[in-house]
């Protein structure tokens, strides 16, 4: 019995020293959104971006790639720059394909085995010749652009600069207490990771979408990348490795379509869980490098990789708790962990954000939490097959 409790107590103190470390990270993230940031102003350059390639990879989801599509055009048709929509078709429906063309959209076909976003791309850059000063703005299928400030910003944006962007992504539709509980996870991301991270000098982090690159550099990274899930992950490293600058712009936002099914979004939560596991584990030696070398803010970048994913660490911050029955010093850091944890969340959500939230946790709390707890069974196949988000038909009700 006594061994027993010896082991109980080891590893209750290896998990609360890792959700500690985490919930003390995610702090500091949320304090960094309190630092004074110097305002940027868009000024023409001299040498603006010769032309933009909106770059759409579509796996199936039609009726929302269309939506997309039309609504992205009545913005993009008052840009005065030069620019293509191109849409990688991954088994697109015939009469879908003849419907983007006559909007004006450039089709690419997709021949793919085994379809993922990372292939996709890299299928269109092998059969692709990019124009010198050109740069790529990514987009997923379900993406809108907002007009807000977008042309004096990609007016502004100087074509021989190395820099990448990311655009702000931000719900388009709240819903549904699913979508809702998504959006709130969107927006503390950005407060996390890319407004609170950069403000404290540590790199943003890409989304995946909303992204703004030139079109060598991507190409030249891109390149190196054939994963089925995180291919942002691994476009973050060669950036870290090149030394390339990465910049988050709050300022400027592409809306994001927000699942309203718990099955969607825990497969998509599989594929993200999953792929940050299988990064993590190749990723490893580089965050040891970054310790050693005392690059102190590419440590923390790395370091993002080894946090506990949200629902998980919300779990155990609160499950950690009765360790109070095994040591009453682990239960008081376990006190301690919960305190740091709910600071950083409620630090950066809205008050006005709380009501919905917490109808939203009480009715589907318990499933969310089964799906988190359940989805190690369907590791193996996120990493063969690229997990596909089904959007559904649901409407953005945010216009």
């Amino acid at each position: 019995m006594e061994l027993l409790l010896i082991i109980a107590t080891s590893i209750t103190t290896l998990i609360l020293i890792w959700c500690l470390a985490c919930s003390l990270y995610l702090l500091l993230l949320s304090l960094g959104n309190s630092y004074p940031r110097r305002k940027k102003v868009f000024k023409k350059a001299d040498k603006p971006i010769k032309k933009i390639h909106f770059l759409i990879p579509a796996y199936k989801n039609d009726a929302v790639l269309i939506k997309s599509v039309e609504k992205n055009f009545n913005i993009l048709s008052k840009l005065t720059l030069d620019w293509e929509y191109v849409v990688l078709g991954d088994q697109l429906e015939n009469e879908t394909k003849s419907q983007l063309k006559s909007l004006g959209v450039v089709l690419f076909d997709v021949q793919l085995e085994n379809p993922t976003k990372s292939r996709a791309i890299n299928q269109w850059l092998e059969k692709t010749e990019l124009e010198q000063g050109s740069f790529i703005f990514l987009l997923d299928v379900d993406n809108h652009l907002v007009e807000q400030n977008l042309h004096d910003f990609l007016l502004s944006v100087d074509r021989e600069g190395a820099d990448w962007y990311q655009f702000m992504r931000t719900a388009a539709n709240q819903n549904s207490d699913i979508a809702s509980l998504d959006a709130w996870s969107e927006m503390v991301n950005n407060k996390w990771f890319r407004t609170g991270a950069q403000k404290l000098g540590i790199r943003p982090a890409l989304i995946g979408s909303g992204m703004l690159a030139p079109a060598d550099s991507f190409e030249n990274i891109h390149a190196k990348i054939d994963v089925t899930g995180g291919f942002d992950k691994w476009v973050e490293h060669y950036l870290i490795k090149q030394r390339i600058p990465l910049v988050y712009l709050p300022e400027l936002q592409v809306l994001d379509q927000k699942t309203s099914n718990i099955d969607a979004l825990q497969k998509q939560r599989t594929r993200w869980v999953s792929a940050q596991f299988e990064t993590a584990k190749s990723l490893f030696a580089e965050l040891l490098k970054a310790l050693i070398s005392l690059r102190i803010t590419d440590f923390l970048k790395y370091a993002q990789l080894y946090l506990i994913p949200r629902v998980l660490h919300i779990f155990l911050s609160v499950a950690l708790l009765f360790s109070f029955f095994l040591n009453e010093n682990l239960g008081l850091l376990a006190l301690v962990n919960l305190t740091a944890l709910l600071l950083a969340i409620f630090w950066v959500t809205p008050i006005s954000w709380f009501p919905k939230i917490a109808m939203a946790v009480v009715k589907n709390g318990s499933r969310i939490i089964w799906n988190y707890l359940s989805m190690g069974k369907d590791f193996k196949k996120a990493k063969e097959k690229f997990l596909v988000t089904d959007h559904g038909n649901s409407e953005d009700n945010s216009n």
